[in-house]
């Protein structure tokens, strides 16, 4: 009996092993080789293979929302090999990297992601307004600490959005009034 409730635990970790490894490459892989990699076969191919990967990809998306320069640069570069929830994903992940990293997002989105789309917020807001409004005012605190100059306009651009996309959201969950 002792033999056979070890071959099970064998067997049971060596297919959970297995599976962690199938993941877990690609979740380890870093912006920097995704990076080589959307050079070597295009942006298309590269985003094709990470989207059908969905843990992958979300663990692609909460790197870029991290605001982390070199995942900013690598959803720069996927843009071009995006469509439909792919691109509506990557620029919902630069939305949050404002958050994070406002100076580098603004200094380098455009003209990939232009800036009176991005800074409007979600494609898809949070499921409530409390939620939703929290992200937008989030960014906004975020862009009020930018001090360069050479950022103003930009950062002017996206907070004139930002109250757009407040406005958007009262009508997605309608609300009325200021």
């Amino acid at each position: 009996m002792l033999s056979r409730l070890t071959l099970l635990l064998c067997l049971v970790t060596c297919a959970l092993v297995s599976l962690a490894a199938e993941v877990s490459p690609l979740a380890q892989t870093t912006a920097h080789k995704l990076l080589d990699e959307v050079e070597q076969n295009g942006a298309r191919n590269t985003v094709q293979r990470l989207y059908e990967n969905r843990p992958v990809w979300t663990k692609i998306l909460e790197n870029i929302a991290s605001g982390q320069r070199q995942w900013i640069d690598l959803a720069l570069s996927l843009k071009a090999g995006s469509g439909g929830g792919a691109s509506i994903d990557l620029r919902d992940a630069m939305f949050r990297a404002l958050a994070r990293n406002p100076s580098y997002v603004l200094g380098h989105a455009q003209p990939t992601y232009p800036l009176a789309m991005l800074c409007l917020g979600r494609a898809a807001p949070l499921p409530t307004y409390k939620e939703a409004v929290a992200e937008l005012e989030a960014v906004k605190s975020a862009l009020d600490k930018i001090q360069a100059e050479e950022l103003r306009y930009k950062k002017d651009l996206c907070l004139a959005e930002l109250q757009e996309g407040r406005a958007r959201l009262r009508r997605f969950f309608g609300l009325v009034g200021p």
